[in-house]
């Protein structure tokens, strides 16, 4: 029999489910048929009431347990945040602004979109707006990556060019790239929808994050509150909040502390705002200024020692450590249905924690995890975070080590 209770939707098999059809064909014929397996009641039941009803018991499980706040994914995890007022972070452009020099001879004439340029590690992007250069002359134009997502290059990083065009000698890119967003994935948007439904009140902290989170572009949000009558230890004044804040724009920021389109998840009247950034806000007739800090990432170096089992550590096992400690860092690890929580801003990096994603490799035993700031770690001992760090990693900061 089917049922649902406070842990989902639970069905038969689909043997369960023939074994019963076949049951009530018999009753109803007055057990005039072979019950045996390769009787006609098995073939009848099994070939098409069985089949038909399992199928749809199957989709039905599915479409529950997609409703349930713990479990749901994709489009039902979309409407469901709505739910909570908050909408899936959708995938947004890295940008970069493009220094182009132009040869001595002929000008370019380049219309926007159809300029390809690159890294040397493949990542490309396109300038976005139109392009005219005097002979020799250098000019800086808008560009965006061609892909959505959060690529990555220093500056200096992007030389190449794709598609070659009249007139043009070289580009490069005076400043980092600012990277852009991958679409939230299911585990990371359960997270937040999480921490969004516990949040109480419209100016509780809790609430300032969350609405700081909805931000396009924005990636962690940290709210600080100090509601003592003295300097905290970061230098928030007494009655004040301070607000940590990776990615977004300023203004949206500001906005959003400020209460300037929405109460909710503004800071309280007579609450001050303090930050090494400024920005001027208004609304009903009102002007002020709010402050905040922007986060830092913080790299993480991490050496994982291990004893490989021959026959049973899979041949890329080295390289899906290194995947699963990344979906850790980036909060989208689940292991049997739970997410498993990454390192928040200002949380201590603790090695012990790391152990839970390079494990779900079979076939090794871990022998120990080192991790620094820099290269080459050595230590196993917790890493201490400022509120306005956060830890970060990448494919090329992780090292497996073992035989």
């Amino acid at each position: 029999m089917a049922y649902i209770d406070e842990t989902g939707m639970s069905v038969p098999t689909q043997a369960e489910v023939v074994a019963t059809a076949v049951q009530r064909l018999q009753e109803l014929l007055e057990g005039r048929l072979r019950k045996d397996a390769t009787g006609p009641a098995h073939r009848i039941c099994g070939n098409m009431l069985g089949e038909a009803k399992s199928e749809v018991l199957a989709a039905l499980q599915d479409a529950v347990s997609a409703l349930m706040p713990d479990r749901s994914y994709g489009e039902y995890l979309t409407e469901l945040m709505r739910l909570n007022g908050i909408d899936r972070n959708e995938s947004a452009y890295s940008t970069v602004p493009i220094t182009v020099t132009a040869k001595s001879s002929g000008v370019p004439l380049v219309s926007a979109g159809t300029f390809i340029i690159g890294t040397e590690a493949g990542d490309n992007y396109v300038i976005t707006e139109d392009m005219v250069i005097a002979p020799s002359a250098t000019d800086t134009f808008s560009a965006r990556s061609v892909d959505k997502g959060a690529f990555e290059a220093d500056a200096g990083d992007i030389t190449r060019i794709v598609e070659p065009k009249y007139g043009v000698a070289s580009v490069t890119n005076l400043v980092a790239v600012t990277p852009g967003r991958a679409t939230e994935s299911d585990p990371a948007a359960r997270s937040r929808r999480w921490r969004t439904a516990k949040g109480v009140g419209m100016h509780h902290p809790s609430k300032i994050r969350s609405a700081l989170e909805d931000l396009d572009g924005v990636t962690d949000a940290y709210v600080f509150v100090n509601s003592g009558t003295t300097y905290a230890a970061d230098g928030t004044p007494p009655g004040s909040i301070r607000a940590v804040v990776w990615g977004g724009t300023a203004q949206a920021i500001a906005d959003s502390l400020f209460g300037t389109y929405s109460g909710i998840g503004a800071v309280a009247a007579g609450i001050g705002t303090f930050g090494a950034q400024s920005v001027a806000v208004s609304a009903e007739g009102q002007s002020s200024t709010i402050y905040y800090d922007v986060g830092t990432d913080i790299p993480i170096y991490i050496n994982v020692l291990t004893r490989k089992t021959v026959g049973r550590y899979p041949s890329n096992g080295d390289a899906l450590i290194k995947s699963y400690i990344l979906e850790f860092f980036n909060g989208d690890l689940e292991i049997e249905g739970e997410t498993i929580e990454k390192f928040g801003p200002g949380e201590t990096v603790s090695a012990a924690r790391i152990y839970t994603p390079a494990n779900v490799v079979p076939g090794h035993t871990i022998q120990a995890i080192y991790i620094s700031r820099s290269a080459n770690p050595s230590s196993t001992g917790d890493i201490a975070m400022d509120v306005d760090e956060r830890a970060v990693c990448t494919e090329g900061l992780i090292t497996v080590l073992g035989v």
